[in-house]
Parts: C-alpha cells; sequence; structure tokens
C-alpha cells in the first residue's frame, strides 16, 4: 500500500475519461491536480506531516527530510501524468528527474519538453501547521521557452495561470481578472514602485543556511529599499506577477524553486536576469542553482542590478 492510500481523505481515481493530451492543453491537467493536491494536503492531518524518509546527502542537505505530504503530493502529480500518456520530463524535487512515458527512455534534448515541479513548497511550515506560503507549482518548458506555469496558494486556493502571453489570477471561487490590466476591487494595492526607496523586494531568508549568504550578497538592495519581504519560492514569482511585491532577488535557489514557477512572472511582463543581466537559461540538472533579479519595472530592475554590484561581498559556497 503506498502513502495515497493512508492519507484520510482519499479516494480519487487518477484516470478520467475524456482525457486531453497534456501537451496540447497543460493548463487542464496542472488545474485538476493542483485542486487534487490542496485536497489532500488540507485534509491530511497528522499522517501527512509524519517524516517518512531523509534525503540523500549533498543533496538539500539544508533541508534534510521528506515529508508523506512531500511524497503525496508529488505522487499524485506524476500518476496523472501517467494516466494521460504524457510525452515530458519531469524535473521534481523528490522523485528528480523522470521520463514519461517510458522507463529508461533517454531524456529530452534542450528542444525538448520539461515539467518542473515543486509539488509542496512551504512543507517546513506545514509540518508545523502553520498555514501560510504552502504552495503547488508547475511549470512546462520546451528548452528555455516557455508553455505553461500554474501556481496554487494551497491554504487560500488561489491560483496563478499563465501560458502563451496571459497570466490571470483566481480566487477559490473561481473569480479571477488578468493580470497587467488596471485594479479591480481587489484588497491590495498594486505595485508601482520604479525605484528601490519605494519597493518591496522579495528574498528567501527562512532557513538559517541562507540568512548570512543572501545578506551579505544583496546588502546594499535591502538598505535602499522600502520593505524587505522574507520569502522566496513559488508564491514569491506569483507575488511579483500579481502586483504583490515589486520585485525579487533569489539567491542560489533550485532550479525547482525557479521554473516551476517563474513562467508567471515572465509571462506578467517581469523583467528577469540573473546578477549580470542576461537572461537564464533551463538547464535540466536536479543540482542547478540560479540567482536572479525580477522586478515588475525595468528602471527598478537596472537600479537593484547597480546596488548589487556596488560593492556586495559574494555569497558563501551553498
Amino acid at each position: 500500500m503506498d502513502l495515497a492510500d493512508t492519507w484520510a481523505g482519499g479516494g480519487y481515481g487518477l484516470a478520467v475519461s475524456g482525457k486531453t493530451a497534456f501537451l496540447s492543453d497543460p493548463m487542464a491537467l496542472f488545474a485538476d491536480v493542483a485542486h487534487r493536491v490542496r485536497d489532500r494536503i488540507l485534509h491530511g492531518g497528522c499522517s501527512a506531516r509524519r517524516v517518512v524518509e531523509a534525503r540523500a546527502e549533498g543533496y538539500r542537505q539544508w533541508d534534510p527530510q521528506v515529508l508523506a505530504a512531500d511524497r503525496i503530493a508529488e505522487e499524485l502529480i506524476l500518476e496523472r501524468l501517467r494516466a494521460e500518456g504524457s510525452r515530458v520530463t519531469v524535473i521534481s524535487e523528490e522523485a528528480g528527474v523522470v521520463v514519461l512515458p517510458s522507463p529508461g527512455a533517454p531524456p529530452d534534448g534542450s528542444d525538448g519538453y520539461y515539467l518542473v515541479m515543486d509539488p509542496l513548497d512551504g512543507s517546513i511550515l506545514y509540518e508545523r501547521d502553520i498555514p501560510a506560503f504552502w504552495a503547488v507549482a508547475m511549470g512546462l518548458w520546451k528548452g528555455s521557452r516557455h508553455v505553461a506555469t500554474l501556481v496554487m496558494d494551497l491554504a487560500s486556493g488561489k491560483a496563478w495561470h499563465a501560458e502563451s502571453g496571459l497570466v490571470s489570477e483566481r480566487d477559490s471561487s473561481g473569480r479571477h481578472r488578468r493580470l497587467g490590466g488596471a485594479p479591480d476591487g481587489l484588497e491590495y494595492r498594486t505595485a508601482s514602485a520604479t525605484r528601490l526607496s519605494d519597493a518591496y523586494v522579495a528574498t528567501y531568508l527562512m532557513k538559517p543556511h541562507y540568512l548570512r549568504p543572501v545578506v551579505q550578497r544583496f546588502h546594499n538592495v535591502f538598505l535602499a529599499s522600502r520593505f524587505v519581504v522574507p520569502i522566496g519560492g513559488p508564491l514569491a514569482w506569483a507575488y511579483v506577477a500579481s502586483g504583490r511585491i515589486d520585485a525579487y532577488v533569489p539567491l542560489n535557489q533550485p532550479l525547482t524553486e525557479v521554473y516551476s514557477a517563474m513562467g508567471v512572472a515572465r509571462e506578467a511582463g517581469c523583467i528577469i536576469t540573473d546578477l549580470e543581466g542576461n537572461e537564464p537559461r533551463l538547464v535540466p540538472d536536479i543540482h542547478q542553482r540560479y540567482s536572479l533579479v525580477c522586478a515588475r519595472d525595468p528602471n527598478l530592475h537596472a537600479e537593484i542590478l547597480e546596488r548589487i554590484h556596488q560593492g556586495g561581498e559574494d555569497a558563501e559556497a551553498m
């Protein structure tokens, strides 16, 4: 019996009638499995929060525990992909690189399709039942060309959909708005900073392992900004795309924290480069890391790059 069978509230049959070919309509599959993951996360109880494995030495050594919820969320997505007969190379936090549909098939080349997943972001907070920054994210890429991305806030049910130049934000009741348009009565003020002194800037600071290197590398940015939001991963990309924050500066973040969700910010028109101002490229290696600048405004993006290189110290090896 697998972990999903032991989770209270189970009973989903993953194979569905009237299947949609994944590559012709990836968002349909993304939306379906995101809601399934959310249902399991919210109703998993103590069984979902138990530690089931320690990660192999050398891989995410700063985050050594694997929760039942991590594995179940990932398997829900992989099982649905298999049921659809999807032809894609999956890169996911727990499973690593998985080639579908046939085991042992050679991986796609740089022009092939890659599905980069973060099945349960925020699992440390989830383990303590702190309902903040839990997310599932799935990004489909053909080489470094974005195809489709979905990010869902598992606590609130809010989701961001992005494909072909279109980005929308939807709440749990189904109401949605297209991002990039005028505000329409949402509860927050749309971010519009063109300079750091007015900007809300996000970066990942939660794990102690990141604190010193991030502060060393970005201290000029932080000191010049209006406010620092200490989050990263899928929801940080979504918050820049939707106008909750002005910029996101991830340092040495894993591939699965970047390409699972970066598509929502890209399709919303945000400027995304590495710390030298170059466009990032998808490298299909589970150990690949990225240090980036993502900003809604080009002038703000330029100022952040300038501040980073004004006497900033290089981060220590992580």
